[in-house]
């Protein structure tokens, strides 16, 4: 199992990977005595952690099911299509991200007639289902 380790200066992000527990706090806990107010983050990149029940996504943030927290997630510098945990650097693109914020689209036929997609909870009709000329 990988832990990290995330520390944030200025606009600069340090981040530590570790391959047990044990060293991973054995390193925070002599950074902490050096550097008592600086801010870092520890999480886990290879067991992600579900969003909590009725957990809805707000436009400013996700959640970050590695950080296991509510994180913003920034634009990502190299492809701008895509944004990123501003911690832990995991894509909005990648699968436990889509789905522990429901980002997948599915679309719906009514009984009526309507097409209506669904995405991240939200429902909106997009028209009428094209009936076949036989």
């Amino acid at each position: 199992m990988l832990f990290s380790a995330a520390f944030k200066i200025g606009k600069k992000k340090l981040t530590f990977t570790f391959t047990s527990l044990a060293n991973l706090e054995l390193f925070c806990h002599k950074v902490r005595q050096e550097y008592p107010n600086l801010m870092f983050y520890v999480f886990n990149r290879t067991k992600p952690s579900p969003a909590p029940q009725g957990y809805v996504p707000r436009k400013d943030k996700m959640w970050c099911p590695f950080c296991a927290a509510e994180r913003k997630f920034v634009k990502w510098h190299v492809n701008p299509k895509y944004k990123v945990c501003e911690i832990c650097g995991i894509s909005d693109a990648h699968w436990h991200v889509r789905k522990e914020n429901k980002l997948w689209e599915s679309i719906i036929f009514t009984e009526d007639g309507d097409v209506q997609i669904r995405k991240g909870g939200k429902t909106r009709k997009i028209g009428k289902k094209r009936r076949s000329s036989k």
